[in-house]
């Protein structure tokens, strides 16, 4: 189904094409026919493709993505993103080197965890943002102890 809605939108966005016209409405027009859907489909997984080969070339199993402008490097919520990216690829294409790549970054992610003891004197675990790139989870741990 979501696959579909991604086709479907690309195949909306043409300069002439209003992106907010329903589907009734484009399904009228003369030049929306199976074989454009069929195209875009393509076209969707091609760039899906460039995409997860361009993650590939991040380093993300490290947690800390490379050749990127961005400073914040080390979030686990955008590199698990990145690693859902891959994983929905791969169930896509059967690229075995997208599900490698992905699976190597829940293991990164999985060591990365802080135990801690709970409330009720149990362990517990917990796992720095990446936001502060650790000091602010340190300067939090250190007033929850105290």
């Amino acid at each position: 189904m979501c696959f579909s809605i991604c086709c479907y939108t690309i195949s909306s966005a043409t300069p002439n094409t209003n992106i907010g016209v329903s589907k009734d409405v484009l399904s009228q027009r003369q030049d929306f026919t199976l074989i454009k859907t069929q195209n875009n489909e393509v076209l969707v997984k091609e760039m899906l493709n460039k995409i997860s080969d361009w993650i590939l070339t991040l380093d993300l199993s490290s947690n800390n993505i490379t050749g990127v402008k961005d400073t914040l490097r080390t979030s686990i919520f955008i590199n698990g993103n990145l690693a859902r990216v891959l994983i929905s690829n791969y169930k896509l294409s059967g690229k075995e080197v997208y599900l490698q790549e992905a699976l190597k970054w829940c293991d990164t992610f999985v060591s990365l965890q802080h135990d801690i003891t709970t409330s009720i004197n149990t362990i517990g675990g917990y796992w720095d943002t990446g936001y502060s790139q650790g000091k602010f989870d340190h300067f939090l741990l250190r007033i929850i102890t105290s």
